[in-house]
């Protein structure tokens, strides 16, 4: 949520007052309508930008994955990956437990209806490599010709893959 104040009182006290107690902006009437437009429209930018950078981290499953800072994090332990091995475990996370089709991951991690499914399947092997240098166990698994699906392990089994 923003704020924006608009107030008839213009005096430097009162607009400091306004922005320390949590406004996005300050304006002072009289002001034009082309004024509070831009204002308005500055706000939502801000307030964009905000929301970007919250979506940019995921916390699932015991992973921290940081999109901006291109890494994931289990237990204090942190494993650099690539934008495309972000995007790929991102996309993982926002659908964990349920099978994503090879041919669906193409398209929205490549964003590419010809994505060779070779490139997926090695993309998806690098990151289980990585993923397998993080304390905690978090499986990739695979079902052949279908997909794939980011889920815990079952109990009594261990490995990245199945």
């Amino acid at each position: 949520m923003s704020l924006l104040i608009v107030s008839a009182r213009g005096e430097e006290l009162s607009k400091v007052k306004g922005l320390e107690l949590g406004a996005d902006d300050y304006i002072v009437k009289p002001f034009s309508h082309a004024e509070l437009s831009a204002r308005i429209e500055a706000v939502m930018r801000r307030a964009k930008r905000q929301e970007a950078l919250a979506e940019s981290v995921f916390n699932s499953m015991g992973l921290t994955l940081d999109l901006a800072a291109r890494y994931v994090e289990a237990d204090g332990k942190k494993v650099k990956l690539t934008a495309l091995e972000c995007k790929l475990l991102a996309y993982l996370l926002r659908h964990e437990g349920k099978l994503v089709p090879t041919r669906v991951l193409a398209q929205r991690v490549w964003a590419s209806e010809d994505t060779n499914t070779a490139l997926v399947r090695m993309a998806v092997h690098r990151l289980r490599r990585k993923l397998g240098d993080l304390p905690g166990p978090v499986i990739i698994r695979s079902l052949r010709g279908m997909g794939y699906s980011l889920s815990l392990p079952i109990p009594g089994t261990s490995g990245n893959h199945s």
